[in-house]
């Protein structure tokens, strides 16, 4: 599963999105939804948060996310102290938890989400989007 946070400075918005995947890439579903704020980290949390909600609609049990923002990995693996402006996100992602069997987080280079996620985004956002964020789900099944 692919999801990514965009940000569009011009009109103080922001998108969130998730695209699953299986282990062999195949696309599975797509979801996005707007934000009314453009902070880039309270971005990223709701792309995350809308990816674990995708993966639980279709009942995905195994979960992997790849994220760009090391930040958040690390609040989410370490229980390091979670930013005021996406607390209420992390504590909503955790209540899902019973939902999967299992959940991985991890960080990799955001230059590997970078032509990805423009590939999918391209189509459903103009290209003056001034920033990307993004991260990546893998889903397998149970």
């Amino acid at each position: 599963m692919i999801g990514g946070a965009a940000v569009r400075d011009v009109f103080a918005v922001g998108a969130a999105v998730a695209v699953a995947r299986d282990d062999r890439s195949t696309f599975l579903a797509l979801r996005t939804s707007q934000l009314l704020n453009p902070d880039p980290l309270l971005s990223e949390a709701n792309s995350m948060l809308l990816g674990f909600q995708l993966a639980r609609d279709h009942r995905f049990r195994n979960v992997i996310v790849e994220s760009d923002c090391l930040h958040l990995v690390t609040c989410w693996n370490d229980g390091t102290e979670e930013p005021w402006n996406v607390k209420h996100i992390l504590d909503q992602m955790r209540r899902l938890r019973p939902d999967f069997s299992s959940i991985v987080v991890s960080s990799i280079p955001r230059s590997c989400n970078f032509v990805p996620l423009t590939y999918l985004l391209g189509p459903l956002f103009p290209l003056s989007l001034v920033m990307f964020r993004s991260l990546m789900f893998h889903l397998g099944f149970a």
